[in-house]
């Protein structure tokens, strides 16, 4: 969990980044962006190590964290300077905010209030694509079926707020395989169809009356990744 954490917080503050700099350096600033950005990786990668180690791991996995953030980086700045310049080779004139919106298009841990639908008013979508109103969760471990839900609540959420219909979401699967350059990203785009809104509502009311009637909810499926096994056993 705390990995996972770790790698979100690489991403958020990537994009961030680069919008500032565009915004306050102005086009120039994206000659030597791959540069500039990856100034700041070892940081990161030792903040990381550092965070790991204080929740508890041992070196090695502190290494190994340290060294997915440090792909996950290189990754990611390789793709944002990939866009850029697309973008820059494609249009001749072109504004700072223009660049950021056509490159740079999703709002990284974008807030929303979802007391309208029962749930915490400080959610956070890891990706919303505004342009094409895609909302994107991602995920660091194994796959399930309802990892849908969650960007699936997402989309209630923002249509309950805004009142426009998103009907896109997609689940990011984020790993790091052994002696690879890096990550692996497997997306699952899927339609955020009446079938599964119906499937996020049941399970929302499902788990609501068990915190009402304090129902015992019984073993998870996979009891060894469960995040409270210490408190059961």
């Amino acid at each position: 969990m705390v990995a996972g954490r770790l790698y979100h917080q690489a991403i958020a503050e990537l994009y961030p980044m680069v919008k500032r700099l565009i915004y306050r350096e102005g086009l120039g600033v994206c000659t030597n962006l791959a540069e500039i950005l990856m100034e700041r990786m070892p940081e990161a990668v030792l903040e990381a190590e550092e965070q790991i180690t204080r929740a508890g791991s041992s070196d090695g996995i502190a290494e190994d964290v340290g060294e997915n953030v440090r792909k996950l980086w290189s990754f990611e700045v390789s793709r944002i300077v990939s866009s850029v310049h697309s973008y820059l080779g494609k249009y001749r004139y072109l504004s700072d905010d223009s660049l950021v919106n056509h490159a740079l298009p999703f709002v990284i841990e974008h807030k929303l209030d979802g007391r309208y639908l029962g749930l915490s008013s400080n959610l956070s979508a890891d990706a919303i694509n505004m342009s094409g109103m895609l909302i994107c969760d991602l995920k660091t471990g194994p796959k399930w079926d309802f990892h849908r839900l969650s960007a699936t609540a997402y989309a209630l959420v923002y249509e309950s707020l805004y009142e426009v219909p998103i009907n896109i979401g997609c689940t990011v699967y984020l790993s790091f395989p052994r002696s690879h350059p890096t990550p692996h990203v497997d997306r699952d785009f899927f339609i955020i169809s009446d079938e599964v809104r119906q499937w996020f509502i049941e399970e929302r009311d499902a788990r609501q009356d068990m915190i009402f009637y304090q129902k015992d909810p019984g073993r998870c499926q996979d009891p060894e990744s469960c995040r409270y096994r210490d408190y059961c056993r």
